[in-house]
């Protein structure tokens, strides 16, 4: 009686169809998009509202783009290490000469930034960043471009 049972569950489960589950996507997907500045800091002083407003960063794949009233400033090639704690990131310069080393952490609609300007420093906490760091929270815009 028991082995018919096993038998049907079994040619019922071999008839269902495998599941398609989507592989998770990795950091630099999930900031894929435009993100709009919702705090600023650079130095231990907050960017005026007005100066944060005007400020979008967009990425698209491994570039990172930082735009002040809709013109590109600033283009660097964006690399995340999820593996450590704090998660890691290092952008470079198009021609690869200069970079700044950051943390950061993703949020379900924002994304937490923190950058060293000091060549080779990395901070290691979201605060008491010095004079050359920068402290920046960007609020997603749009899901991808």
């Amino acid at each position: 009686m028991v082995r018919p049972l096993i038998i049907t569950i079994m040619a019922m489960l071999w008839s269902l169809p495998p599941c398609m589950a989507a592989p998770p996507a990795d950091d630099l997907q999930r900031m894929e998009g435009s993100w709009t500045v919702k705090y600023a800091e650079k130095g231990n002083k907050p960017v005026s509202t007005q100066e944060a407003k005007a400020m979008t960063l967009r990425i698209t794949g491994p570039v990172f783009s930082i735009m002040v009233d809709g013109k590109v400033v600033n283009n660097a090639t964006l690399s995340v290490d999820a593996t450590k704690e704090p998660k890691q990131f290092k952008m470079a310069s198009p021609d690869g000469k200069q970079s700044v080393l950051g943390i950061y952490k993703i949020e379900p609609e924002e994304i937490r930034l923190c950058w060293d300007n000091s060549p080779g420093k990395r901070p290691v906490t979201f605060s008491g960043i010095n004079e050359s760091g920068s402290l920046v929270y960007f609020r997603l815009v749009k899901a991808k471009l």
